[in-house]
Parts: C-alpha cells; structure tokens; sequence
C-alpha cells in the first residue's frame, strides 16, 4: 500500500515476511536512512523469531516540521496514524513495535489473554513504554486506536498541554496514551503487560532472561549499540550490559561491531 499526499509518496507499506499460517501481524515504521540500521536488526530479529508472526514494515518519509515543534513529536504522531491504519486493514490481531526493539521470542502467547489492547508497564516515574502495542480484531480496539490518534493530535496542536504531558509522560503517544486511558473515556478492554517480558528497556534490562520477548534497543544501550563511547561509571549502566549488546550483535546488518564491557574499561585508563 502506497500513502500519497499532494502527489508526492511520503510512505509505503511493504508486507516483507508474509508466513503461511500466521497468526497475528507484526506492524513497524521506519523514517529513512537515519533508521535503517535500526529498523534492519528489528526486521532480522522478527524473521528469526516470531515464527507465528508476518510483518508489515511501513517505509516512510519524515512529516513536515511544525513550527515550535521538537520533530520527534511530529514523527511519533504520524506514526501513531500509520499504526492506526494498519490495524484497520490487518486480518488479524496486530503487535504495533518501535523499530529500535528486537524480538527475542514468538509474540503468539501475549494472544491468549483476554484484551481488546495491551501496552507496556514498567516501574519508576513514567509507568508506561508505548512502543510494543498489542491490537485485537474488535471494534472496540479500532475506535480506541482511533481515540487515541484525537488525543494525540490534540496535544500536538496544543503547545501549552504538550508542554505539561511531556513532562510528566516524556513522550507524545505515552502522554495521549496515559490520558486516554485516564478518562476512560472508551469501551476497550485495556490490558496492563509487563515491560519486563514484552518491552524490556533501560528500566527493567537487567531482569532480561529466557522470558523476556522483546528488547527496547533504546538510549544508553542504542548509543553503545550504534558505536558510541562508554563511561562505565555513568548513571544507568546495566550489569549485564555485555548479555544485552550481544544480542544486538546477533542482528546488526553492520555485522555486531558493538563493543564489550572491558573494551571500555581498557579505554578508560
């Protein structure tokens, strides 16, 4: 499927791992060449493990920007709408995913709970992680898909409330998300998942174990991951950092280059 505006091609779904027999739809978005190493090691890990799962990868140019808005607000609102078509259009039950996670095991069993929409929990300040999503076939999953692209769209028109829910929620679809589901102003069953299993990230990497379903490739980790330096003192360094970049090493199209712990610590003195 082919999205045009203005006669221009800003994004095009591409149904890259079909599988005879799936049962659920994997959906990702990747904006351009900044991704694409990202969202290649997120494609590689969902070929090599959702063995009941097909994927969708929407390719697709950035928005433009909004005059006072931080691009990533814009980006991560376009997607929401991406998202929410592609649940529209799925034959089946839909897991919406960042491009900068790896799928480690088959996303069926999240399936066999009861849920119109499932997302992401984690401890801390910021409760949820909105980039695993899981959508069932229902009306009332689509209407709240639907509902929480208004809100989302409200606080992007909103300087004033974007502001405010950014501080608090340090993302535009966790914000429109959380007050959403504030409200509770839908009909949906909304399940709670735990980020430990189905969206580990910098919160809970160091629970990481044979359970664990997805790996959130995102802020310290993605800067190691991607080449950068290390200060292994540094707030937020996990203890099994070296467990959690040899995963990522299995995916990386650029041949796992990222670098252990004691690489660093050699560095360092």
């Amino acid at each position: 499927m082919v999205y045009q505006e203005k006669g221009e091609t800003v994004a095009e779904a591409i149904l890259t791992d079909s599988k005879q027999g799936a049962t659920y739809r994997i959906v990702g978005v990747s904006f351009g060449i900044a991704w694409r190493r990202l969202s290649s090691a997120f494609e590689s890990s969902v070929k090599a493990n959702a063995t009941h799962g097909e994927l969708e990868m929407i390719y697709a140019s950035p928005p433009p920007v909004v005059p006072g808005i931080a691009r990533t607000y814009a980006n991560n609102t376009y997607k929401l709408r991406l998202w929410a078509e592609a649940v529209y259009r799925s034959p089946l039950p839909v897991v919406l995913m960042d491009t900068d996670t790896l799928v480690l095991r088959d996303l069926r069993r999240a399936f066999r709970e009861e849920f119109d929409v499932a997302y992401t929990t984690r401890p801390g300040e910021l409760p949820i992680n909105a980039g695993v999503v899981f959508v069932n076939q229902t009306d009332a999953a689509r209407q709240f898909m639907a509902d929480w692209q208004a809100v989302n769209d409200q606080l992007l028109v909103d300087v004033h409330q974007l502001v405010s829910a950014i501080s608090e929620h340090a993302g535009i679809n966790q914000a429109a998300l959380l007050r959403l589901l504030a409200t509770r102003d839908h009909i949906a069953s909304v399940k709670p998942l735990a980020c430990s299993e189905w969206n580990s990230c910098d919160q809970t990497w160091e629970q990481l174990d044979e359970n664990t379903a997805v790996l959130h490739v995102k802020g310290l980790l993605r800067h190691v991951a991607l080449g950068g330096g290390l200060d292994l003192l540094a707030h937020g360094v996990p203890d099994n950092l070296d467990d959690l970049l040899s995963i990522w090493n299995q995916y990386d199209p650029q041949g796992g280059t990222a670098c252990r712990r004691e690489a660093y610590a050699v560095a360092s003195h």
